[in-house]
């Protein structure tokens, strides 16, 4: 049986998690029997293309952080290795998952699993898993973010690649609609069409569960404008996926029982 060819987009800034490359590569290892893989290191804190060893390593582009970046690692793939099955993004903050969840993202069953359903597989965080919470509203311009896939670690098939534009919903500018440019005491615009809930939910990850958290204030507006990009495109990022006609799927379905 032919292999599964997988390309690996992993991104990372410079060596703020310094052994998750290293490790990245312990675990994809472990697929190399059933996989070929192609990895491209995105480094959105270079301005340089080199190759090391089996890899090669391009220049990010940071502007809507690791959105952004990946859609210079989507580029490059267009133009140089645009023979694969399945892409596997992936950053440098993957560690934050605990480790036996990572062996399971990173499993022949998930890469089969995101193939035969064409679908976007990662780990799917939701808002609605409490009873209280299901008829509350979670929106951002009108669309429902309920449910989610977190980007640090997910798959899309070629096929799904290619029709997507860009994994930037909303650059820095359009974030200006949301968050003021200068820090006025507020978390948010009144005027941002965020529902109420989730502006919530954004504001208790930042300030309190995030794993560098932070207390909102002038010297923080920056870090604060960054996580809520961030979070918005992650969410924004499933939103486009299920638009184009695909599912939406748990790593966790194809492990049943395991």
């Amino acid at each position: 049986m032919d292999k599964i060819k997988l390309q690996v987009l992993f991104l990372t800034y410079g060596d703020k998690y310094k052994d998750s490359f290293d490790i990245l590569n312990i675990l994809l290892k472990d697929l190399e029997e059933h996989c070929d893989i192609n990895t491209i290191v995105i480094d959105n804190k270079i301005n340089h293309f080199s190759k090391n060893g089996q890899h090669i390593q391009i220049a990010g582009n940071n502007s809507e952080f690791e959105f952004s970046g990946w859609d210079n690692g989507i580029e490059f793939i267009k133009y140089y290795n645009n023979d694969y099955d399945i892409c596997l993004f992936i950053n440098d903050s993957f560690l934050t998952n605990d480790y036996a969840q990572n062996k399971k993202l990173l499993s022949i069953e998930t890469i089969k699993g995101c193939l035969h359903n064409n679908a976007l597989v990662g780990k799917c965080d939701r808002m609605d898993v409490r009873e209280q919470f299901r008829n509350n509203l979670y929106t951002i311009d009108g669309h429902d973010v309920k449910l989610w896939i977190r980007t640090n670690l997910f798959y899309m098939t070629k096929e799904m690649v290619n029709k997507l534009n860009s994994l930037v919903a909303y650059t820095i500018k359009d974030l200006d609609k949301f968050v003021s440019k200068e820090y006025h005491g507020r978390a948010f615009l009144y005027t941002a069409n965020i529902s109420e809930n989730l502006k919530l939910q954004m504001f208790a990850w930042i300030t309190k569960y995030w794993h560098s958290k932070i207390e909102l204030s002038e010297k923080t507006w920056d870090t604060w404008r960054m996580k809520c990009s961030t979070m918005i495109n992650e969410k924004m990022l499933t939103v486009n996926i299920r638009n184009m006609g695909y599912n939406i799927l748990d790593y966790s379905e194809f492990h049943y029982g395991k």
